[in-house]
């Protein structure tokens, strides 16, 4: 394979050497397939890929299409599921959606227009940037994936009843949140856990998967460029600061989510892009100001049916808490915070899965004898 290769003018790696034609190298990049690194006439040895003019504008041109295929294809769901909401043939559930197409449709419409824009130079200098700072944290991110399951644990708990018993899913969803979601005049009469417990559930499957896919994603983040006690720290009090947002700005109603703890995992992670930029990936900062905005507009469209208010309050603590906890500067993208953040974290991790098994008993007694 080895002396095959070497007689070929064209080729590129995967585990080993293979060698190919101009056109296989061009189609392979056309698909979009991996083909990190080539050799061919024009260079000496091997290089990357987007260092060959004419495999740069290939690779270019995949990416341009396929984000402009992702913005069609969500762009006419999101339009879809907007015009039966309209009509009033769908219902909360089609909206939500709807506005989680939109979402795409916006990265996607980024996607490419940075594509467009993106140039040998422009591609260069990015991957000169990332080479020159530190590498984040490795491994898996463990409390991310111990607190989303725990969150799961109580979805389970949720939508289990409304299987075993046959009343329907969201009739069971309905019956928990009744008694264990942030009831706001069931806290106003003393029930005060139920600002936390409320933190834990959800309204819906889609509203769930929503939720549990954005906390997933931000929490590794957090895991690798900062300390892991964050997670379960920042989540714990960013949800309580939405809790309680929402009970005094929104002080009627039912609410339930995650979100409020979200958002705040939002707030800290946008005080880690303009406290310590210098060792965040290039674009690290924007990429979060595009997010924030999005949710924003979500919250605009969706008002009546989104908490903004927990969302707001939510935010506000976790980037409270970033401009207490973040330091400037460093010398790598994570830190070690003093001892009582790593004990405080340790304890919110605590308080989340105590929280979990009292929404838990409370649900299950809607069930009991």
């Amino acid at each position: 394979m080895r002396e095959a290769a070497a007689r070929s003018p064209y080729g590129y790696f995967e585990e080993h050497p293979i060698p190919s034609t101009r056109e296989e190298l061009l189609e392979r990049l056309r698909q979009g397939r991996p083909t990190p690194l080539v050799w061919t006439p024009e260079t000496a040895g091997v290089v990357p890929t987007w260092t060959v003019p004419y495999l740069f504008e290939a690779f270019r041109e995949h990416g341009m299409r396929h984000a402009r295929n992702l913005v069609v294809f969500w762009g006419v769901v999101a339009a879809a599921l907007g015009a039966a909401v309209a009509a009033g043939g769908a219902g909360t559930s089609a909206l939500l959606f709807a506005m989680l197409a939109g979402v795409l449709v916006v990265h996607s419409a980024v996607e490419y227009r940075t594509f467009r824009s993106l140039t040998p130079d422009k591609l260069r200098t990015e991957v000169r940037e990332i080479r020159s700072r530190p590498p984040p944290r490795r491994g898996p991110p463990r409390l991310t994936q111990l607190l989303a399951g725990v969150i799961g644990a109580v979805f389970a708990a949720q939508v289990l009843p409304g299987i075993v018993l046959g009343t329907g899913i969201q009739t069971a969803i309905d019956a928990s949140a009744a008694v264990a979601g942030v009831d706001k005049e069931a806290v106003r009469a003393g029930a005060w856990w139920l600002l936390l417990t409320g933190t834990l559930l959800h309204g819906h499957i889609l509203h769930f998967v929503m939720n549990i896919l954005g906390f997933m994603a931000l929490g590794r983040i957090l895991e690798a460029f900062s300390h892991r006690a964050f997670v379960p720290l920042v989540f714990l009090l960013s949800a309580i600061g939405g809790s309680l947002a929402s009970q005094l700005l929104m002080p009627e109603g039912l609410s339930v989510g995650a979100s409020g703890g979200i958002m705040g995992m939002f707030g800290f992670l946008a005080v880690i892009a303009l406290r310590r930029r210098q060792l965040m990936p290039p674009g690290f900062g924007r990429a979060i100001a595009v997010d924030v905005g999005v949710i924003v507009m979500m919250g605009i469209v969706g008002y009546g049916l989104i908490d903004n208010a927990a969302h707001g309050g939510g935010m506000l603590t976790g980037a409270l808490l970033g401009l207490i906890a973040i330091p400037k500067g460093g010398a790598e993208p994570y830190w070690d915070p003093p001892r009582w953040v790593q004990v405080a974290g340790h304890a919110a991790l605590a308080g989340v899965i105590l929280v979990a098994a009292l929404a838990i008993y409370l649900i299950a007694g809607l069930y009991r004898g």
